[in-house]
């Protein structure tokens, strides 16, 4: 599952529990914190794998002059 995918079907969710009550600026709002929540955790996590590959890259290898 790609991220836009992700992102639509969210939003979608979020129009289809407010058309019945017209709170759509509710429902948005919260549709965009569990993005927000959800690209915390997802930032958080390629960080600690970026940590974590970094760690097995080689030191290149300069002359000394």
């Amino acid at each position: 599952m790609s991220v836009p995918i992700m992102v639509s079907e969210l939003l979608r969710t979020a129009r289809l529990a407010a058309a019945p009550t017209f709170d759509f600026f509710a429902r948005y709002g919260v549709a965009a914190i569990h993005y927000w929540i959800i690209c915390l955790f997802l930032g958080v996590g390629q960080s600690r794998l970026e940590t974590r590959l970094s760690r097995h890259v080689a030191v290149r290898w300069q002359p000394i002059s």
